[in-house]
């Protein structure tokens, strides 16, 4: 159960993906530099978010589909040092640090 045979096409839906089983995913851009320091990034250009897991208003993923889920971001800093949180229910769960060096354009990712 879950396992795609050889031979087979995969069933795929957009609020269940290739497996059959619900799911829940959201990709998004930050499209505008320098967001508010000490809160959610409100990530404004929606890619994906077919189950509305993710709101751009708040900046907050909240899945009602219980699983792990896999995270990813990244950031590119020119003129100044950037320091991002991902967190999970208000904890930090890690940080990324960038440090600026004048000049250049750099990137990050966690």
């Amino acid at each position: 159960e879950g396992f795609i045979k050889a031979g087979q096409r995969p069933f795929v839906s957009a609020s269940q993906g290739v497996t059959g089983m619900p799911t829940s995913a959201f990709t998004v851009i930050l499209s505008k530099a320098y967001p508010a320091v000490g809160i959610p990034i409100p990530f404004d250009k929606i890619l994906y978010n077919r189950q509305q897991h993710y709101d751009p208003r708040t900046g907050i993923f909240t899945c009602s589909v219980p699983g792990t889920y896999y995270f990813s971001y990244h950031v590119h800093v020119k003129g100044t040092h950037v320091w991002v949180g991902l967190y999970k229910n208000g904890a930090p769960v890690m940080y990324t640090y960038d440090e600026y060096t004048k000049g250049y354009l750099d990137q990050a990712s966690g």
